[in-house]
Protein backbone atom coordinates (compact mmCIF):
# COMPACT_ATOMS: atom_id res chain seq x y z
CA UNK A 1 0.00 0.00 0.00
CA UNK A 2 1.37 3.35 -1.04
CA UNK A 3 -0.91 5.48 1.26
CA UNK A 4 -1.17 7.06 4.37
CA UNK A 5 -3.80 7.31 6.52
CA UNK A 6 -4.26 8.78 9.81
CA UNK A 7 -7.01 10.36 12.47
CA UNK A 8 -7.78 14.29 12.55
CA UNK A 9 -8.88 16.85 15.02
CA UNK A 10 -11.33 16.28 18.12
CA UNK A 11 -13.73 14.15 15.83
CA UNK A 12 -11.81 11.43 15.17
CA UNK A 13 -12.17 10.91 11.33
CA UNK A 14 -9.63 9.51 9.02
CA UNK A 15 -8.24 11.04 6.30
CA UNK A 16 -6.13 9.20 3.62
CA UNK A 17 -3.95 10.18 0.94
CA UNK A 18 -1.25 8.95 -1.57
CA UNK A 19 -1.97 7.31 -5.17
CA UNK A 20 -5.22 5.76 -5.78
CA UNK A 21 -5.88 7.18 -2.40
CA UNK A 22 -6.06 10.69 -1.99
CA UNK A 23 -7.51 13.10 -4.61
CA UNK A 24 -5.57 15.63 -7.34
CA UNK A 25 -2.30 15.02 -8.95
CA UNK A 26 -0.41 11.95 -7.46
CA UNK A 27 -3.36 11.40 -4.99
CA UNK A 28 -1.67 14.02 -2.60
CA UNK A 29 -4.52 16.08 -1.63
CA UNK A 30 -6.50 14.36 1.72
CA UNK A 31 -10.07 12.34 1.70
CA UNK A 32 -11.90 11.77 4.38
CA UNK A 33 -12.28 7.46 4.68
CA UNK A 34 -15.86 7.26 5.13
CA UNK A 35 -18.00 9.69 7.48
CA UNK A 36 -17.60 8.59 10.93
CA UNK A 37 -15.74 10.29 13.67
CA UNK A 38 -14.47 8.39 17.24
CA UNK A 39 -11.38 6.85 15.91
CA UNK A 40 -9.00 6.18 18.32
CA UNK A 41 -6.42 3.96 16.72
CA UNK A 42 -5.16 3.36 13.32
CA UNK A 43 -2.27 1.29 12.11
CA UNK A 44 -1.20 0.03 8.65
CA UNK A 45 0.99 -1.45 6.34
CA UNK A 46 -0.50 -3.00 3.09
CA UNK A 47 -3.83 -2.14 4.49
CA UNK A 48 -5.38 -0.26 7.41
CA UNK A 49 -7.13 -1.60 10.51
CA UNK A 50 -8.37 0.93 13.19
CA UNK A 51 -10.44 0.91 16.42
CA UNK A 52 -13.83 3.01 16.96
CA UNK A 53 -16.10 2.86 20.06
CA UNK A 54 -14.34 -0.47 20.61
CA UNK A 55 -14.91 -1.81 17.78
CA UNK A 56 -12.03 -3.03 15.00
CA UNK A 57 -12.29 -2.11 11.54
CA UNK A 58 -10.06 -3.04 8.84
CA UNK A 59 -9.52 -1.43 4.72
CA UNK A 60 -7.21 -3.23 2.56
CA UNK A 61 -7.20 -1.18 -0.40
CA UNK A 62 -10.85 -1.55 -1.90
CA UNK A 63 -14.41 -0.28 -0.92
CA UNK A 64 -15.12 0.70 2.69
CA UNK A 65 -13.53 -0.20 6.16
CA UNK A 66 -15.54 -3.33 7.41
CA UNK A 67 -15.94 -4.69 10.87
CA UNK A 68 -13.53 -7.40 12.37
CA UNK A 69 -16.49 -9.76 14.35
CA UNK A 70 -18.47 -8.28 16.77
CA UNK A 71 -16.93 -7.48 19.86
CA UNK A 72 -16.34 -4.11 21.10
CA UNK A 73 -13.59 -4.32 23.59
CA UNK A 74 -10.68 -3.94 21.46
CA UNK A 75 -8.17 -1.57 22.71
CA UNK A 76 -5.18 -1.72 20.02
CA UNK A 77 -4.44 -3.25 16.40
CA UNK A 78 -0.86 -3.50 14.58
CA UNK A 79 -0.56 -4.39 11.13
CA UNK A 80 2.21 -7.26 10.26
CA UNK A 81 2.45 -7.88 6.58
CA UNK A 82 -0.54 -9.99 5.13
CA UNK A 83 -1.92 -9.86 8.62
CA UNK A 84 -3.32 -7.95 11.30
CA UNK A 85 -2.95 -8.33 15.15
CA UNK A 86 -5.40 -6.76 17.86
CA UNK A 87 -5.46 -6.51 21.77
CA UNK A 88 -8.74 -7.31 23.75
CA UNK A 89 -9.52 -7.98 27.61
CA UNK A 90 -5.36 -8.56 27.46
CA UNK A 91 -5.55 -11.32 25.01
CA UNK A 92 -4.09 -11.26 21.35
CA UNK A 93 -6.01 -11.89 18.51
CA UNK A 94 -4.21 -12.20 14.79
CA UNK A 95 -5.74 -12.91 11.53
CA UNK A 96 -4.29 -13.25 7.70
CA UNK A 97 -1.49 -14.59 5.80
CA UNK A 98 0.63 -16.46 7.83
CA UNK A 99 3.87 -16.76 6.11
CA UNK A 100 6.08 -15.27 8.71
CA UNK A 101 4.45 -16.99 11.74
CA UNK A 102 2.91 -13.77 12.89
CA UNK A 103 -0.66 -15.21 13.28
CA UNK A 104 0.42 -18.46 15.56
CA UNK A 105 4.01 -18.27 15.91
CA UNK A 106 4.50 -20.87 13.51
CA UNK A 107 5.35 -20.23 9.71
CA UNK A 108 1.76 -21.54 7.91
CA UNK A 109 1.44 -20.76 4.44
CA UNK A 110 -2.46 -20.44 4.32
CA UNK A 111 -4.98 -17.44 5.80
CA UNK A 112 -5.75 -17.82 8.69
CA UNK A 113 -9.06 -16.61 10.22
CA UNK A 114 -8.86 -14.68 13.72
CA UNK A 115 -7.05 -16.87 16.18
CA UNK A 116 -5.97 -16.23 19.53
CA UNK A 117 -1.99 -16.08 19.86
CA UNK A 118 -1.13 -18.38 23.00
CA UNK A 119 -3.41 -18.83 26.22
CA UNK A 120 -2.32 -15.70 28.40
CA UNK A 121 -4.68 -12.56 28.93
CA UNK A 122 -2.12 -9.97 30.65
CA UNK A 123 -1.12 -8.48 27.49
CA UNK A 124 -1.24 -4.34 27.63
CA UNK A 125 0.66 -3.69 24.38
CA UNK A 126 1.43 -4.97 20.79
CA UNK A 127 3.42 -3.50 18.07
CA UNK A 128 4.40 -4.89 14.70
CA UNK A 129 6.92 -4.91 11.98
CA UNK A 130 6.77 -6.47 8.46
CA UNK A 131 7.75 -10.30 9.70
CA UNK A 132 7.21 -9.90 13.45
CA UNK A 133 4.78 -9.09 16.47
CA UNK A 134 6.32 -7.86 19.65
CA UNK A 135 3.65 -7.50 23.19
CA UNK A 136 4.42 -6.22 26.61
CA UNK A 137 3.36 -8.38 29.71
CA UNK A 138 4.03 -8.20 33.61
CA UNK A 139 7.35 -10.50 32.97
CA UNK A 140 8.53 -9.05 30.05
CA UNK A 141 8.77 -8.17 26.53
CA UNK A 142 7.80 -11.17 24.19
CA UNK A 143 8.30 -11.43 19.99
CA UNK A 144 6.95 -13.76 17.83
CA UNK A 145 7.42 -14.71 13.57
CA UNK A 146 10.25 -15.10 11.52
CA UNK A 147 12.30 -11.90 12.79
CA UNK A 148 12.52 -14.56 15.78
CA UNK A 149 12.50 -17.34 14.69
CA UNK A 150 10.14 -20.20 13.83
CA UNK A 151 9.24 -21.78 16.76
CA UNK A 152 7.14 -19.53 18.50
CA UNK A 153 7.23 -16.92 21.07
CA UNK A 154 10.38 -15.59 22.82
CA UNK A 155 11.04 -13.44 25.60
CA UNK A 156 13.03 -10.93 24.04
CA UNK A 157 13.97 -8.91 27.75
CA UNK A 158 12.95 -9.75 31.35
CA UNK A 159 12.71 -6.08 32.06
CA UNK A 160 8.60 -4.66 32.86
CA UNK A 161 10.04 -0.86 32.71
CA UNK A 162 9.05 -0.56 28.86
CA UNK A 163 6.17 2.55 28.66
CA UNK A 164 5.84 2.78 24.95
CA UNK A 165 6.23 1.70 21.37
CA UNK A 166 6.70 2.55 18.00
CA UNK A 167 6.31 1.22 14.09
CA UNK A 168 5.81 1.32 10.78
CA UNK A 169 4.50 -0.08 7.62
CA UNK A 170 7.34 -1.53 5.52
CA UNK A 171 9.70 -1.57 8.71
CA UNK A 172 11.91 -4.64 9.96
CA UNK A 173 12.50 -2.88 12.78
CA UNK A 174 10.51 -1.35 15.78
CA UNK A 175 11.65 0.60 19.16
CA UNK A 176 10.63 0.84 22.93
CA UNK A 177 11.14 3.18 25.34
CA UNK A 178 11.58 2.76 28.53
CA UNK A 179 10.50 4.63 31.68
CA UNK A 180 13.67 6.75 32.23
CA UNK A 181 13.59 7.79 28.67
CA UNK A 182 16.26 5.31 27.14
CA UNK A 183 15.34 4.19 23.15
CA UNK A 184 15.78 0.28 22.19
CA UNK A 185 16.16 -1.15 18.58
CA UNK A 186 13.75 -4.57 18.57
CA UNK A 187 15.66 -6.00 15.42
CA UNK A 188 16.11 -9.38 14.00
CA UNK A 189 16.21 -11.72 16.83
CA UNK A 190 17.68 -8.87 19.22
CA UNK A 191 16.68 -6.27 21.21
CA UNK A 192 18.96 -3.45 21.98
CA UNK A 193 20.07 0.31 23.33
CA UNK A 194 19.72 3.13 20.60
CA UNK A 195 22.83 5.32 21.09
CA UNK A 196 23.11 6.72 24.73
CA UNK A 197 20.60 9.52 24.97
CA UNK A 198 18.08 9.33 27.44
CA UNK A 199 14.72 12.09 27.58
CA UNK A 200 13.26 10.37 24.78
CA UNK A 201 9.33 10.64 24.76
CA UNK A 202 8.22 9.35 21.31
CA UNK A 203 9.28 7.40 18.76
CA UNK A 204 8.00 5.84 15.73
CA UNK A 205 9.59 3.50 12.27
CA UNK A 206 9.86 3.65 8.80
CA UNK A 207 11.53 1.67 6.43
CA UNK A 208 15.02 1.63 6.57
CA UNK A 209 15.21 4.08 10.22
CA UNK A 210 13.53 5.91 12.52
CA UNK A 211 12.08 9.20 14.23
CA UNK A 212 11.83 10.69 17.82
CA UNK A 213 10.83 13.09 20.01
CA UNK A 214 13.92 13.93 22.83
CA UNK A 215 13.95 17.20 25.03
CA UNK A 216 11.68 18.81 22.69
CA UNK A 217 13.51 18.18 19.61
CA UNK A 218 12.52 15.69 16.45
CA UNK A 219 15.25 13.82 15.60
CA UNK A 220 15.27 11.21 12.88
CA UNK A 221 18.26 8.54 11.52
CA UNK A 222 18.29 5.60 9.01
CA UNK A 223 18.19 5.60 5.28
CA UNK A 224 17.40 8.41 3.51
CA UNK A 225 16.59 6.68 0.42
CA UNK A 226 12.85 7.98 -0.05
CA UNK A 227 13.46 11.08 1.43
CA UNK A 228 12.41 9.89 5.28
CA UNK A 229 14.80 11.94 6.74
CA UNK A 230 13.38 15.36 5.11
CA UNK A 231 16.27 16.35 2.69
Amino acid sequence: NDGVCGIRGAEGTVWCFGPGIGAGAGGLTPVQAGSDGGWTTLDGNDGFCGIREGAMYCWWGTGPFTQVGSDSDWTAVSLPLGAFCGLRAGMVWCSGDDWAGVVTGVRHVAMLPLTQFGSDNDWSAIIAEDESVCGLRPSGLYCWGAAFGPTGLRQASTSSDWVAFGGGADSSTSYALTGDGRLFEIGFNDVVQFGTLTGWTGVGAFSGGGCGQNAGVFQCWGDNATGALGD
